[in-house]
């Protein structure tokens, strides 16, 4: 039977590979400022706050792997996606349209 290390390590870096494909892959969803981009990192960490409590409850609701997918999982996905989000607005730097800005602006190609 495997140990409860790691399958938590195992689901955390299932979660920062997920948020790691939705940045790569969806580069316009979530903010393009660095505002907020910052909030997006204060709400992470006020979900990382509440992951016990919530982790506790759905463990008594549903069970233990269903608590890890349903409440764990998303919760850190989002932690790791709002911290690539971040990231991603520091290295755009202020008035940096990034590729999504870009994509939007370009026309498109009509067919005749």
């Amino acid at each position: 039977m495997t140990s409860p290390a790691v399958i938590g390590v195992a689901s955390a870096v299932g979660s920062a590979v997920l948020a790691l494909w939705l940045l790569g892959r969806h580069r316009e969803l979530g903010p393009q400022t660095l505002k907020g981009a910052f909030a997006g990192v204060v709400l992470a960490t006020a979900l990382l706050t509440v992951i016990g409590p919530a982790m506790t409850f759905a463990v008594a609701v549903a069970g233990r792997p269903i608590a890890l997918l349903a409440v764990g999982d998303p919760i850190l996905a989002f932690a790791f996606w709002s911290g690539g989000v971040l990231i991603r607005a520091f290295l755009t730097g202020p008035g940096v349209p990034t590729r999504a800005h870009e994509r939007a602006r370009r026309p498109k190609n009509k067919r005749d």
